[in-house]
């Protein structure tokens, strides 16, 4: 880990109209480490993710990322394609061309079966899109991992093989994943970031 491949805020602040949703915040993300974010709702969990993936700026302060760094995400939403099967779903994320049989078998790792990784998604169960979007998030290359809410709606058996699979394919990646359950810092062996 090196301090210069690492993520820095300095006295961020957000608000959306005259709500202030993040004040006078600053932290650092060290290249290669797991956080988890975690806070009530409404705490500015989701933003700070934004912040940190460049789809929001901050109203003041700074985010620092290294040059060059490439982020995946899984966002609140699953944001899949609904007319395109998993399999497909998950190569349209990828910057270089992988096999459909690649990515086949790393569905079949989080319970997804071989049928439904072609069935269009929007005919996935919540629970089976949201697989689908935690291994679109882990199989593309990158420096930086951004989980909101990762394993949202899955039993405890397909949770369990979806934290085996971020865990398997990070890679040395830097992860930074929001969370209501503070079970996930244990399972992710993260540290925790309170809002």
């Amino acid at each position: 880990m090196t301090p210069e491949k690492s993520i820095y805020l300095f006295h961020v602040s957000r608000a959306f109209g005259k709500r202030e949703v993040i004040s006078d915040f600053s932290a650092t993300f060290l290249q290669g480490s797991r956080t988890c974010v975690m806070g009530p709702s409404g705490c500015g969990k989701t933003t700070l993710l934004h912040l940190i993936l460049g789809l929001l700026h901050p109203d003041f302060g700074q985010v620092l990322l290294p040059p060059g760094w490439r982020a995946t995400a899984v966002f609140q939403e699953n944001r899949l394609l609904d007319s395109f099967h998993a399999v497909y779903n998950v190569q349209l994320a990828c910057h270089k061309r992988v096999s459909s049989a690649w990515v086949e078998s790393a569905l079949m790792e989080v319970g997804i079966s071989r049928e439904s990784c072609f069935l269009p998604a929007g005919q996935l169960s919540g629970g089976m899109a949201r697989r689908v979007a935690v291994v679109r998030a882990l199989l593309p290359e990158g420096d930086l991992v951004i989980m909101d809410e990762p394993f949202k709606g899955l039993d405890p058996e397909n949770k369990g093989k979806t934290v085996d699979f971020v865990l398997r394919h990070l890679e040395g990646r830097t992860l930074i994943a929001a969370t209501h359950d503070k079970e996930d810092i244990r399972l992710l062996q993260a540290q925790c970031l309170n809002l």
